[in-house]
């Protein structure tokens, strides 16, 4: 297998910090007690895609490390799972001097991970997970205390509720709704659903429910074949709605050949601004606040298990306008 990873961006070295008076260097072993080496950090970014949100991530991580000093080498998994494991599994098997003090992961399928962080944490380096969250984190912080792992996400639950609350405001006296998820057994997918069926489950609001795999192409097969297995005239009030902004373009797309409602998620803010999208819920990008908490992982301090950040829908629920009848 030939791996295509983008060129490696090299940003120099940090401070070795002092030791306290008084205090040796420790030299336990990786199993126990290593943190990040404070000689030369060099952080691995496996990328779960080549969508924007990806990118803003992979921007967001490479400008933080180089305020810190620390090397970065991103690779793409192009949304396929087995190839991110080998990735990552190739990248462990590098020599020592060249292979990663750090790991920041934006996961395909998370539960495909637990045999990589694994090894990774066995050779004593960090690992970051964005955007989900799987058990195992915990349970290799408890194997692992003083390695830098855990994950940094938005509120999934929250990113839910904004978009039901999205749902009545566009849908106040009740309609049709297709809501296109993310791939079962992931974290995000479930959470999100989670959060929109607590907001929507006393509505007037027919929620006709759609899988996909959080790509463009995913979105607009699901689309086409929901065209397909239901052929007939628009409802008087439909809208159309997806769990990330790859797999809403996709439907948006299948909708303008075949035209039935309203779109309601995008690739974000510019494009309400632009007046393509009704609405969208902006997530803060992960990357930067994960190479921070290595960082500071670096200088001894621990990062918490789970650091959230927090989405906002826009426009908020309040200014969208109701669908016409």
């Amino acid at each position: 297998m030939t791996l295509t990873p983008a060129p490696q961006i090299d940003i120099g070295s940090p401070r070795r910090p002092s030791v306290p008076p008084g205090q040796r260097a420790r030299r336990d072993s990786p199993a126990s007690s290593v943190r990040v080496s404070p000689v030369r950090t060099r952080i691995a970014l496996f990328s779960m895609d080549r969508g924007d949100y990806q990118e803003l991530i992979r921007e967001d991580c490479v400008t933080t490390a180089r305020r810190h000093g620390f090397s970065v080498q991103v690779l793409v998994a192009d949304n396929d799972a087995d190839r991110q494991v080998r990735q990552i599994t190739t990248c462990l098997g590098e020599p020592p001097e060249r292979r990663p003090t750090a790991i920041i992961v934006s996961p395909v399928r998370e539960v495909t991970l637990l045999n990589t962080a694994r090894a990774a944490a066995r050779l004593g380096i960090g690992w970051a997970m964005l955007l989900r969250w799987c058990d195992y984190i915990r349970d290799l912080r408890m194997e692992f205390p003083g390695l830098p792992i855990f994950t940094v996400m938005a509120d999934q639950h929250e990113v839910g509720r904004i978009q039901g609350r999205q749902f009545r405001a566009l849908l106040p006296h009740g309609g049709e709704a297709v809501y296109i998820r993310g791939p079962l057994g992931t974290s995000s997918a479930s959470r999100r659903f989670a959060g929109a069926q607590e907001v929507l489950k006393d509505s007037a609001i027919d929620l006709s429910i759609l899988n996909s795999d959080f790509t463009f192409a995913g979105g607009e097969n699901a689309m086409k074949e929901w065209m397909r297995v239901f052929p007939r005239g628009a409802p008087a009030r439909l809208i159309v709605g997806a769990q990330n902004d790859a797999m809403a373009m996709g439907a948006r797309k299948a909708l303008e050949e075949n035209p039935r409602g309203r779109s309601n998620f995008s690739y974000g803010h510019r494009l309400v601004v632009e007046g393509k999208l009704t609405s969208t819920v902006v997530m803060p990008p992960t990357g930067g606040r994960a190479v921070t908490e290595i960082a500071s992982a670096v200088q001894g301090v621990r990062p918490a298990e789970a650091i959230i950040v927090k989405p906002v829908g826009f426009p908020e629920p309040p200014l969208l306008r109701p669908l016409a009848s």
